[in-house]
This record gives C-alpha cells, structure tokens and sequence, in this order.
C-alpha cells in the first residue's frame, strides 16, 4: 500500500462471543493495554522458587559474609571501581545465591550460585561512581531463611577533572524539517587540573546514530571553557509504533589534561519529531460493545520526511 501525505487508517474489531478484553494477553480489563508489573518486584528473591530454604526439619544453610560495606575512599569517576566480598556458607546444606546488581553496578561472574558446607566464594562487583559522596550496592538473595536478602554496599567519593554546566547537551523536539541544531556547556575545573579539554574522536559511521560535532573553546587558560554541541540531520528513523517522538542518546568524551582521570565524557540526548505523525497516538479498545467496533486515526508524514510504504 503506498502512502501519499495522509492515510486513513481503520482497525475494525470483533471479538468471539464471551471473550473480553481482559482475556487477551497484554490488553487490561478496561480495553487498553496491560502495564507489566516491575521488574524489580518480579525478580525479588521471595518470589523465586529456586532460593526456597530447605523444610524446617532438614539441615540449613547459613550465609556468612564478614564485611557487607566497603568504603573506597577517593575515586575517578571516568575509572571503574573494583571490590571483593568473601561469602562463605557456614551450614549443614548448600547455599545459594542469587546476585542482583542495581544502577551503575556489575557483578564479574554467575549471577546465581551455590555454595557447598563449607565453601567460599568471592563476589568481584564493579560499580562507577558520578561525582560526590555515594554509594552503589548488590542485592544478594539467599535460601537461607535467618538471612534471606542481604546488601553488599560500596561508598566512594567520587572526584571528577570536569564539571559540566548545564550536566549535559539536552535537544527537544526537534522538527523533521529543522537544520543543525547547536548548544553550548560551560566547563570549568573539578577535582584536579589544570585542565585542557579536548575532543575525542565522534563515531559518525552508522545511520542509527545522529551526526555530532563538538568543538572546545577556550574562555580562560586552565580554569574555564566552552563546549559548543552541534547535530545534524539527517535524523534517525528508527520509527518505534508505540513512542510519540523519537529520541536518542550519545556521549562525547573529553581529554582532560588530567592524569588521575585522563578521559570523561558527557552525555547528549536528542528528541525528534517522528517520521509518521498518528492523531490520536494511540487507540483504546473499548470494554463495552454490542458488536464490531471501528477506530480511525490519521497518519501524516512529518516536515520533509519522504513518503514511503506502510503494510498492514
């Protein structure tokens, strides 16, 4: 079906005799469509049948871990951090762990694990830290019923050679038909320096990511700079049915001239009018109905978008 400047598009929908909305996977009660609980509360480890303790009257496990935080004191952010903690079980049956990283954290190996009586193993976690005073953590559940959900946490102070104002290049909705777009970030010195900001080479060599440049001026020698952020079309098609705008997000990196932490980068997020506008953007199935039902909703190419085909 080719597709001139606008389409007329109708879904008519009928259902068997009986069957409701509800019945439909991924549609609720009411028509629309059925929001997925989160995944934190799905892969909490109450909820896992693999991590069941043992019956009351059997021999147990026991978790035992001697350090559950480690401060690591002054740290890079543009540098990975890396910590060891020893878990041992010091039961009469096996252990198991499951491993569950939160933001800005990774643990190096098995997410799950089981520990014979006896056994230790080492959990080697890798956590970045942003600037400032924080603290990362690893959820570690357990079958293990005096201990079954324990945190292993890391504090650091976070130190950075760059402090970016505004923190990042931030784009909104920009226009199909719209030229390069430009915005400016002060930076100024952290942590170390002097500093002689520097662009890293950008990756223009794929047709999924938007053209950047970025150049750096200097406003004073060692102390202060600006970083001009420039996009330019063409913009990115990756036309996604259930988003109103596209959007995408890359970093640039920066040379510091500063040793401790050589490389840091900040992130530019970009908001495009998509290829094909839907009015209304979204259709709601009603729950109530005597028969077929039809919905209509319009598509029109956006700005300079070139027509192209859409299949049913």
């Amino acid at each position: 079906m080719i597709v001139s400047a606008q389409l007329a598009l109708a879904l008519a929908l009928a259902w068997h005799p009986g069957v409701t909305p509800g019945q439909i996977p991924g549609v609720g009660p009411g028509g629309g469509l059925a929001i997925m609980a989160g995944a934190a509360e799905q892969s909490a480890g109450k909820d896992d049948p693999w991590l069941e303790p043992p019956p009351a009257d059997q021999p147990q496990p026991k978790f035992v871990c001697t350090q559950t935080e480690i401060d690591a004191g002054d740290v890079w952010g543009a540098q990975r951090s890396y910590h060891t903690f020893e878990i041992s079980n010091a039961g009469q049956a096996p252990l198991k762990l499951k491993l569950r990283p939160t933001c800005a954290t990774e643990v190096l190996g098995p997410s799950r694990r089981i520990l014979q009586p006896g056994m230790t193993d080492s959990v080697l976690v890798e956590m970045y830290f942003r600037r400032g005073r924080r603290s990362n953590y690893v959820m570690v559940y357990t079958n293990d019923r005096e201990h079954p959900c324990v945190k292993l946490t890391t504090l650091a102070s976070c130190r950075t050679a760059l402090l970016f104002d505004p923190a990042g290049a931030t784009f909104l909705r920009i226009p199909r038909a719209a030229g390069s777009q430009t915005t400016t970030l002060t930076i100024t010195r952290g942590d170390g320096g002097p500093i002689q900001p520097s662009v890293s080479p950008i990756r223009q060599d794929s047709p999924k990511l938007t053209t950047l440049t970025a150049l750096v001026r200097e406003i004073e020698a060692g102390e202060r700079y600006e970083l001009d952020v420039t996009v330019h079309p063409p913009w990115p098609t990756r036309d996604r049915p259930w988003a109103r705008m596209e959007s995408t997000k890359r970093a640039i990196w920066l040379e510091t001239g500063v040793p401790e932490s050589s490389l840091e980068s900040v992130t530019v997020s970009a908001i495009f009018e998509r290829r094909l506008r839907a009015s209304p953007w979204h259709i709601m199935i009603p729950s109530r109905r005597n028969g077929p039902v039809e919905l209509r909703c319009v598509l029109e190419w956006a700005g300079n978008a070139p027509p192209g085909k859409i299949t049913d």
